[in-house]
């Protein structure tokens, strides 16, 4: 105690010292007025004696103190990672293989759809995690592994016979029992450790944010949104998991289909499938996926209603973030209700889509303009040592 007075003694006498230096001109200038001096010297040290104070209570502490900086660099850094490193994206395409810029501004691409509307990203995830999972159910008993099956999905497989890649319906047609899933997994530029390390990474902000609310210290926008992004993050993660990371060079196919002495069922090719099966797997995925992403849609927008009653720094930032945020809710159930009915609508696609992308601006923007005026709460960091068994 007594060396922290001392501190504090120290730290007072010298902003007194560069107060007055400061003043000292004024004074110079205005000697014919004393009066005015004096006031002018009272006023600073009243305000020295302000701070003094603020630091007593613990509010300017630096040890427990983050900087803005800080904070954005974190928020950032997570946002980053939910909207590059998670996504994966299939093979590039023969046309964009014979364009270099293409192939530059590929995953930049992904990376801003999957900014603006991750729950999209999501229900292509669950769309291609639904028909490798009957891929690799049906086509066992040809050495169609869940890894195969996804390897399909994004394009991994072609034949001598076409430059174009294998689709997922074709799969029966041919055998991969020569194909080994270590040659598959090779292509990956991520391997579960790495994927592993991103999700703590992930699992690690969202427990920063739990802390906070536990010692009740002040949660900014940005950081809402950042936890909203997470927690789609951890959900493509799940369903990307065994989906190679960024691989860029396919794998030949033999041109002959598979053996056509084993069962009937096992090898036929849904592209020909009598009983229109493609269409119905198809069918089933876009409902999983979009009943999926719209579950994920809705607590991405709820996330943000979380901010209803926060304080703003003008009445008409905290309307535009109690609307914008009730938009991206209400459309994302109205997705979840379309995705069990067969009724759509060109005009009531296209307003969505509209309300939708205006809505997802207004917070974006607004999470950044807010910064501006921050309580003091919302500066103080987390203080671990709290959980710290101790005597």
């Amino acid at each position: 105690m007594a060396l922290e007075g001392s501190e504090s003694f120290i730290s007072t006498c010298w902003l007194c010292q560069v107060t007055f230096l400061s003043s000292s001109i004024k004074i110079d200038a205005n000697m014919s007025h004393p009066t005015a001096a004096l006031t002018l010297l009272s006023s600073s040290f009243q305000r020295i004696a302000t701070r003094a104070d603020a630091n007593d209570a613990g509010l300017c502490d630096s040890d427990d103190k983050r900087s803005i900086y800080a904070l954005v660099w974190s928020c950032l850094v997570t946002i980053f990672a939910c909207t590059y490193l998670v996504v994966h994206p299939s093979l590039p395409s023969n046309k964009e293989r014979k364009s270099w810029w293409r192939l530059v501004f590929r995953r930049p691409k992904l990376m801003f759809i999957t900014a603006m509307a991750p729950e999209f990203t999501v229900v292509l995830a669950v769309q291609e995690w639904y028909k490798a999972r009957y891929v690799a159910r049906r086509y066992r008993k040809l050495g169609w592994t869940f890894i195969h099956a996804m390897f399909v999905q994004m394009d991994g497989f072609t034949v001598p016979s076409s430059p174009d890649p294998v689709s997922w319906y074709r799969a029966g047609q041919f055998d991969v029992h020569h194909i080994p899933v270590a040659d598959i997994e090779d292509k990956s530029k991520s391997d579960v450790l790495a994927k592993s390390l991103l999700c703590l990474q992930l699992a690690w902000f969202i427990l920063q944010f739990a802390a906070r609310l536990q010692q009740r210290l002040h949660v900014t926008e940005l950081e809402l949104m950042t936890l909203a992004y997470a927690f789609l993050a951890l959900m493509l993660s799940f369903f990307w998991w065994n989906k190679p990371f960024d691989a860029q060079q396919p794998i030949m196919l033999p041109g002959a289909p598979g053996d056509e002495e084993e069962d009937e069922d096992e090898h036929v090719c849904l592209v020909d499938d009598p009983d229109g099966g493609r269409k119905k797997v198809e069918n089933a995925a876009f409902d999983l996926g979009f009943a999926i992403g719209g579950l994920a849609a809705a607590v991405f927008g709820a996330l943000h209603i979380v901010a209803w009653n926060f304080t703003f720094p003008t009445h008409v930032e905290q309307l535009l973030w109690r609307i914008s945020s009730a938009v991206l809710t209400a459309i994302a159930l109205g997705l979840c209700a379309l995705s069990y009915t067969s009724w759509t609508h060109p005009v009531v696609s296209v307003l969505f889509m509209g309300l939708y992308c205006i809505a997802r601006l207004i917070l974006a923007v607004e999470v950044f303009a807010l910064l501006r005026s921050l309580p003091p709460k919302a500066l103080q960091d987390v203080g671990w040592v709290k959980y710290l068994p101790h005597v």
